[in-house]
């Protein structure tokens, strides 16, 4: 049920992570969305799962998400995208930055995390956005938490989502 647009968003985000990443995936699959709207705030959740024929390439594309490159090219490719948006007349984007985060992953083969912030400019208002990635891997999987918002998800609430994804991957079964 992907559109044509969130098609090549994913293509382009695979290429920033690189080769070694989401190759010859058994299986991909993503959760519903989770979005809340009050008069001040947008907040939107969701995840999603790929694993690997291996824990070799599952872990591959754990490195390479960690690296210097894909979080530079993310923050190059967003900032495109951005500013490739109408802001009308008066409306900007400042550019997009991509911070490592290290978040909490027990019982895993390891966690990585970004945080990805911008303030977009309109008329002298100034609203920032922010999204974090947290993704860690597990066996043959690697498990992804996507969380948008202006402003983002709490961090209790964001802590108790991935928590809630290492309960269900470390559940399963070989």
């Amino acid at each position: 049920s992907e559109t044509h647009a969130e098609k090549q968003t994913g293509h382009q985000f695979r290429r920033c992570v690189g080769p070694a990443a989401f190759k010859d995936a058994l299986l991909e699959a993503s959760s519903e969305e989770f979005e809340r709207q009050t008069s001040s705030s947008i907040e939107s959740a969701d995840s999603f799962v790929e694993v690997a024929r291996t824990a070799a390439v599952a872990t591959e594309e754990l490195q390479a998400m960690r690296s210097e490159h894909s979080r530079g090219c993310m923050s190059s490719f967003l900032h495109q995208v951005f500013s490739a948006q109408s802001h009308g007349e008066g409306g900007s984007v400042s550019p997009v930055s991509v911070d490592a985060l290290t978040p909490a992953a027990p019982g895993t083969a390891g966690a990585f995390g970004w945080r990805i912030s911008t303030t977009f400019s309109l008329h002298g208002i100034q609203i920032p956005a922010r999204a974090d990635l947290l993704g860690f891997g597990y066996r043959t999987a690697v498990v992804v938490l996507f969380d948008l918002g202006l402003p983002r998800l709490s961090s209790s609430e964001e802590q108790r989502l991935f928590a809630l994804l290492i309960s269900r991957a470390r559940g399963f079964a070989t």
